[in-house]
């Protein structure tokens, strides 16, 4: 590999960790679990994954929220929480899940219907930045594609 692109990947890996190393030990928020666990939360307690690399609304979004508003949310989106956010901080989705959040949210105010309000999650400790980008990457194309300027906003 030539010397500057080796630079950059190394920066990119760099930029990603946040200058700790992938799979450091880190403590979690207080209350958070140690281990994955099934734990309800509420719209209020979610939140989307900030960094995601998705710019665009899923081109499958109509066709989610359709499949969700008959039968419900299938597939609940895992969630976590970054070490430093703090026990008030609220949760990010995981590995995707950002699509199923926004729908959620508009068939809540649409419907008033708790069963869009209140949903049981599968928590999973914060690994690192990587892993959680990577997750949302591979989400976001299996489940309504990406385009080339999304995969490319990943790496910045």
């Amino acid at each position: 590999m030539a010397a500057s692109k080796k630079k950059n990947v190394t920066d990119l890996n760099e930029r990603l960790r946040g200058g700790q190393q992938r799979n450091a030990s880190t403590k979690p928020a207080s209350s958070d679990p140690l281990r994955p666990t099934h734990m309800p939360v509420t719209l209020d307690d979610l939140e989307p994954y900030d960094k995601n690399p998705r710019r665009r609304r899923n081109p499958l979004y109509d066709e989610i929220k359709a499949s969700i508003r008959v039968r419900g949310l299938d597939d609940p989106p895992d969630i976590t929480r970054r070490p430093d956010a703090g026990d008030d901080a609220p949760y990010m989705m995981r590995r995707g899940g950002n699509t199923r959040l926004a729908i959620l949210r508009e068939l809540y105010e649409e419907t008033g219907d708790r069963k869009f309000f209140s949903i049981n999650c599968m928590f999973h400790p914060w690994v690192d930045e990587i892993d959680a980008l990577v997750g949302h990457l591979i989400e976001n194309d299996m489940r309504g594609g990406m385009i080339l300027r999304d995969r490319g906003y990943a790496a910045r």
